[in-house]
């Protein structure tokens, strides 16, 4: 399946590339002065579509399954509130976090073309990546949160923090040196004016 999705990707940049050399060639200009463009070049030059995100997402999944299970054994389960407008407190809670970390996993995936974009080579700074630097990692990371609060026991609530850590520390300075090297100003820029995880955009 994987490999069918990856080559509708490849089909879909080569039609996008061939198309602008089409164009640009009836415009007068050169094979060689369209082969400096960026949408040519990034094409062969991919940025990796999972990379260290995905031990983090293994991670925050089975770190949230494990809390879950863990808040309602043995002497954990008292971090479970007995009054029920607290439940349903936490309840309502975590669906506002389910929708809005879906929202932001959803957008950065389909809205933005994600993967494509990562096939091309390109750097996303539309959509909801002008908010955020990091919407999907933030989505998951809240999605975990809703799961904690549907399950809750607010001993485990601690557990996000812990996953903000984790990736604050470890994914995010490995990615942004990447994107350093490959984009230059262009990232620096970009991360000048944009959150790293606040989904809002920054003010001067």
């Amino acid at each position: 399946m994987s490999e069918k999705i990856n080559d509708t990707i490849d089909e879909k940049a080569n039609e996008i590339i061939d198309e602008k050399i089409d164009n640009e060639l009836k415009d007068g200009s050169s094979t060689e002065d369209i082969l400096d463009d960026n949408v040519v070049t990034s094409k062969a030059n991919p940025l990796p579509v999972y990379g260290k995100d995905k031990y983090f997402v293994i991670l925050v999944i089975a770190l949230t399954a494990l809390a879950v299970i863990l808040g309602h054994i043995g002497s954990l389960k008292t971090g479970v509130p007995s009054a029920k407008w607290l439940r349903y407190t936490y309840i309502g809670l975590g669906a506002i976090l389910t929708f809005l970390g879906s929202s932001l996993y959803l957008s950065a995936i389909n809205e933005e073309e994600m993967i494509f974009n990562l096939k091309m080579g390109n750097l996303i700074t539309t959509g909801v990546y002008s908010k955020t630097r990091n919407p999907v990692y933030v989505g998951i990371i809240l999605l975990s949160t809703a799961a904690l609060f549907f399950s809750g026991n607010t001993y485990m609530y601690i557990l996000p923090i812990v996953e903000f850590f984790i990736l604050f520390v470890w994914i995010c300075p490995y990615e942004e040196r990447m994107l350093e090297e490959r984009f230059g100003d262009e990232y620096l820029k970009y991360k000048a004016s944009t959150h790293c995880f606040l989904p809002t955009k920054k003010t001067d």
